[in-house]
């Protein structure tokens, strides 16, 4: 039988108002005091759900806000960087961010992207040179060719 099908056979008749003025009770105190009262009337009883919750230890979980992770990820900040500003270590923010850490960058480089390309768009000649060089593979040095190399020097007179 399973937690909810005996939440289903809990039958409480004459209802009675338990006070919980006292801590020193446990939840097996009050069950045994209330069924020996004869007030009331249990046929099953689901005593994992009056247990008090356990403390799970460790610290408090930090609340990081994603969006600055994002952020600074787009300019290209270090891991080392992110987590100063939040106060977090290296380890955690690989750990439990990678992907907005990747989103971040990757959102940047096409931010930087974009922007280059205006520039070439509007004629700025150096970005032209720049992003000819990285993708269409130009060079500034000349293809040497017999037609274009220099001329034998001779000190013949």
């Amino acid at each position: 039988m399973t937690d909810k099908d005996q939440d289903k056979d809990l039958k409480i008749t004459n209802p009675q108002v338990i006070k919980l003025d006292e801590p020193t009770h446990t939840s097996a105190d009050l069950i045994n005091n209330v069924v020996e009262s004869g007030d009331v009337h249990l046929t099953a009883v689901n005593t994992t759900s009056l247990q008090q919750p356990k403390n799970k230890g460790g610290r408090p979980k930090v609340k990081v806000d994603t969006k600055i992770i994002e952020n600074m990820a787009s300019i290209h900040c270090t891991n080392k960087e992110i987590a100063e500003v939040l106060s977090i270590s290296v380890d955690t923010l690989q750990r439990n961010f990678p992907d907005i850490l990747q989103k971040g960058r990757a959102n940047g480089k096409a931010k930087l992207r974009r922007l280059q390309w205006q520039k070439a768009e509007e004629g700025n000649p150096t970005m032209l040179i720049w992003l000819g060089k990285q993708m269409l593979d130009q060079k500034e040095q000349p293809i040497s060719t017999e037609d274009n190399q220099p001329l034998p020097w001779t000190d013949n007179e």
